[in-house]
């Protein structure tokens, strides 16, 4: 998307790379599809992904609504049938609306390329609407952008932490029958 000057593909590269940061920060390897600004097709994407496993792919894009410019708020996206995309999706969601600073819509499936051919559980993370004034704005402002960094890193987090415990809980279960 490219509204009023504002380039779509420079705000995901940003909050990718600084989500990443933080992820890398608290002891995760993390795998970039691109640390620059180069076009990588989803088929690549999922590609790399599929490769490399992993325990959780995300994508992260700004949304934009031409019929509405009164829609805001961050949607995650999961493939319909990736139970994992969909626990992931749903956990950060629950975690992201304890900030009342970000407005949060909901989690949805969606048909998304990349969310269909990857092959771990994957989400794709709408930041919010470049369609809507208000949250443009607020995208553009580097208070939000630090606080959507770190808010989305901890929702990953939490997740990541849920997933592992339940792993080991039903490991432990069926060791024990």
């Amino acid at each position: 998307a490219n509204y009023e000057g504002r380039v779509e593909k420079d705000d995901n590269l940003a909050m990718t790379l600084e989500v990443g940061r933080l992820l890398e920060e608290a002891g995760f390897d993390v795998v970039y599809t691109r640390e620059e600004d180069i076009y990588q097709a989803p088929f690549r994407k999922a590609t790399i992904a599929n490769e490399l496993g992993g325990d959780l792919f995300v994508s992260i894009h700004c949304n934009y609504f031409e019929d509405d410019d009164s829609v805001s708020g961050l949607e995650i996206y999961y493939y319909t049938g990736d139970e994992g995309g969909q626990a992931c999706a749903e956990s950060m969601i629950e975690y992201l609306k304890k900030n009342e600073d970000i407005k949060v819509r909901s989690a949805k499936h969606g048909e998304y390329y990349v969310l269909k051919f990857t092959e771990i559980p994957s989400v794709l993370v709408e930041m919010g609407f470049l369609s809507n004034k208000a949250e443009r704005e607020k995208l553009d402002s580097e208070a939000y952008q630090k606080l959507l960094a770190e808010e989305l890193s901890e929702a990953v987090l939490q997740y990541l932490k849920e997933s592992t415990k339940q792993k080991t809980e039903e490991s432990i279960k069926t060791v024990a029958e």
